[in-house]
């Protein structure tokens, strides 16, 4: 009975273990670079650029808008150009949410959702640098590239909605 008592224990506090280790793992918040955060803090204007549709679950769309000259390769994705210059108000609530370490957290993986495929990228120069963070609703990630640096991480759920109700004004040429 002893014997059964001390292993239902430590199976137990293994249990215990693991689960506050994964509670650590995907709830904690992130500090994205203090570089990257600071950089977009002290920006003078803030750009978005709008994504394409969705290489899997619009696959012939894409290719077809993807041969447009309004076309151009950000990070590695296609996106519609002229990037936009964000107005004063919504610059506002974008730097306020995509430099707060708590929209952000933990990358948990690749998600199930047909890949990674940024809605929009928010831009900003620093230092001669052009900064992006690609923003995926369909996975609610963010891969963010800072120079030669890289970051992804996922995104808070609330800060996840308020981003597609800022960026929604920006949709203007991909198909409906």
């Amino acid at each position: 009975m002893k014997k059964l008592l001390i292993k239902s224990l430590v199976v137990l506090a293994l249990i215990v273990a693991i689960g506050f280790g994964s509670y650590i793992y995907v709830f904690k918040p992130v500090w994205i670079s203090s570089g990257v955060r600071g950089s977009l803090v002290e920006v003078e204007a803030v750009y978005v650029y709008e994504g394409l549709p969705h290489q899997l679950f619009e696959g012939d769309l894409m290719i077809k808008e993807n041969k447009r000259d309004d076309v151009e390769v950000r990070g590695g994705y296609p996106f519609y150009n002229p990037r936009v210059e964000a107005p004063p108000e919504v610059k506002k609530v974008l730097v306020e949410l995509l430099s707060d370490s708590g929209s952000f957290r933990s990358f948990t993986g690749s998600k199930k959702c047909g890949g990674f495929h940024p809605d929009y990228a928010v831009s900003w120069n620093s230092d001669g640098i052009e900064n992006l963070m690609l923003v995926c609703f369909g996975c609610g990630e963010v891969k963010i590239f800072a120079g030669e640096k890289s970051y992804r991480h996922d995104l808070n759920s609330r800060v996840k909605e308020e981003l597609r109700k800022q960026l929604a004004g920006f949709a203007s040429k991909r198909p409906k």
